[in-house]
């Protein structure tokens, strides 16, 4: 709470309100690590539960609007100095990946500290919402629907999961943090429309050479098969048959790609910490700022991951920055 330097007192809210600091964190926190209704929650802290509907508002809006520089370009001038730590990590998972495939004894894939420049991995998330846009303009049975309902669905609904929601994009690095995060999009976009909108390639490289000097290598972004190659970015080689370094590039696909789906590992912790954002039928995309919240929950997670660890962090063996390193 305080590394989030809140006020004394949260607000004011529409109506003028106020609320103590650690009542309105306490709330919004039980909120976020449960599935549970404003409603149900009265039991254990009383009020009025309109009051509570505009705490988590306030300080997710809060909390968004002043740390959302952590998730975009700005904050990877933090990461820099690590991308280094971040290469040398991956380059050793990559070789005991290729000691499994090819035996103890083969030779390494990456031989040499600095043959690998992967820093990080870049994927898309998804989090699904209720259907919106349907609801009644009216009370009573039959009342007429919302005009252009059926548009408003459309723009939010993918045939391949049929299911409604958004999307993000996130860059996350071996020590179990998220370096980089960009959204809301439409489920209806594909990972590539967020990796050009989000112009993380291009921010790589002004974080890169933002002193003047040109390192010895580019540093690079590993993705999934969608993603083209790019100056900061690579994905699997899908090396022809005539290619004379087929084997050591299949090699290093299979090794780099097991790597890489410990991303899926970090959307799976921020989730189980924070199951509000994951609850369907809470999540409603014309009632509520999704970007806040979901910005708030990669934070969060980030937080959390700085102080405990994780399994991407004690899989590369690769300790994460202290909280108050993150938060300064």
């Amino acid at each position: 709470m305080f590394s989030l330097n809140l006020p004394a007192h949260l607000g004011p809210f529409p109506n003028g309100q106020y609320c103590e600091r650690e009542w309105g964190f306490l709330f919004f926190m039980r909120r976020m690590a449960s599935v549970n209704t404003v409603l149900s929650l009265m039991e254990q802290f009383g009020g009025d539960p309109g009051k509570w509907s505009r705490v988590i508002k306030w300080l997710s809006e809060y909390i968004a609007n002043k740390f959302r520089c952590k998730m975009e370009a700005k904050g990877l001038e933090f990461f820099q100095t690590r991308f280094g730590l971040y290469s040398e990590s991956i380059r050793h998972k990559a070789n005991e990946k290729g000691y499994e495939i090819n035996g103890a004894n083969s030779a390494p894939l990456f031989p040499q500290p600095g043959d690998m420049a992967v820093m990080g991995f870049v994927d898309g998330n998804f989090t699904a919402t209720c259907v919106p846009g349907s609801g009644p303009m009216g009370l009573g049975a039959g009342a007429p629907r919302r005009s252009a309902a059926d548009m408003i669905q459309q723009a939010f609904y993918t045939g391949w999961l049929c299911r409604h929601g958004i999307k993000h994009l996130t860059l996350d690095a071996p020590d179990g943090m998220t370096m980089f995060c960009y959204g809301p999009s439409s489920i209806r976009h594909n990972d590539l429309t967020l990796l050009h909108d989000s112009g993380i390639d291009r921010e790589i490289g002004v974080v890169e050479y933002a002193q003047g000097r040109l390192l010895p290598m580019h540093r690079l972004m590993y993705g999934d098969a969608i993603f083209p190659w790019r100056n900061h970015l690579r994905s699997r080689h899908n090396a022809s048959v005539a290619d004379v370094r087929k084997v050591w590039k299949d090699n290093c696909d299979e090794s780099l790609s097991s790597a890489r789906m410990l991303v899926e590992n970090h959307y799976g912790q921020a989730n189980m910490l924070f199951p509000f954002m994951s609850y369907e039928p809470k999540l409603k995309v014309l009632n509520m700022n999704l970007a806040a919240l979901y910005t708030v929950k990669v934070l969060f997670r980030n937080m959390h991951v700085c102080m405990n660890e994780n399994l991407t962090s004690q899989r590369f063996n690769c300790v994460p920055p202290t909280l108050e390193e993150y938060m300064a």
